[in-house]
């Protein structure tokens, strides 16, 4: 029992154009640029023929639920499921600052988390594995729920970029190296009961085993919007 997965990340939102860290902040919406990120997504999803799929899922996330509209409205789909679990890192004390004085506050630790991530918190913050563990758990139940159909998942960076280095194989560690442009869309297979070994940030510890295990990504489909 598999669920093919369409993977969106959602547009540009008026705090990437800030340089603005968003994080789990509910409020930034798209802007113009997001908005036609989306639209372009839309009609190339629309135009493939092997899309069709039986439901679209965003984050509660303002910019991720306008992105999941846009392209709903474009695949027949008017309404767009809602799944907390979807949502992006909670950065902690970073989120609503502006990246440039992130970097010259904690620009250490920033710069860690790009090369160590699941040994690295933003201050206050969400572990990377405790967002794996609520993201495949989110799959899962989606996979669980349209077992053999193909669903939208519109999410953010650092949600689908696990999702994406699983997809093809590759240590969750390398995560950074999948991260998505926004609105780039791509196709994964979602089976139940194979475990993937999930880093544990204490290395005194084994990693933890979760109970799905992504099948090698069928490929990306192609997308005109390209700008992270």
């Amino acid at each position: 029992m598999a669920a093919d997965l369409i993977l969106v990340r959602h547009g540009k939102s008026v705090w990437n154009d800030e340089g603005r860290c968003q994080g789990t902040v509910i409020a930034p919406p798209l802007n113009e640029s997001g908005r036609e990120q989306a639209r372009i997504a839309a009609v190339d999803l629309a135009g493939d023929p092997l899309v069709r799929p039986a439901a679209i899922y965003a984050s509660n996330q303002s910019r991720a639920m306008q992105t999941a509209q846009i392209v709903g409205a474009a695949l027949g789909l008017p309404v767009v499921l809602i799944e907390p679990r979807l949502r992006e890192m909670d950065q902690g004390q970073w989120q609503g600052i502006l990246y440039s004085d992130i970097k010259e506050q904690w620009g250490d630790l920033y710069r860690r988390i790009y090369k160590a991530p699941f040994e690295t918190t933003p201050p206050g913050g969400e572990t990377m594995a405790e967002i794996a563990q609520r993201v495949f758990a989110a799959l899962d139940d989606i996979a669980r729920f349209h077992p053999n159909e193909q669903i939208v998942i519109v999410s953010h960076e650092i949600p689908l970029a696990l999702i994406r280095c699983a997809a093809y194989g590759s240590s969750l560690h390398d995560l950074w190296n999948f991260a998505p442009h926004n609105c780039q869309p791509s196709r994964v297979l979602w089976p139940l009961n194979h475990p993937i070994s999930i880093p544990n940030p204490d290395s005194g510890l084994p990693d933890q085993e979760h109970q799905s295990r992504f099948s090698i990504a069928t490929g990306s489909i192609s997308s005109a919007a390209t700008n992270p």
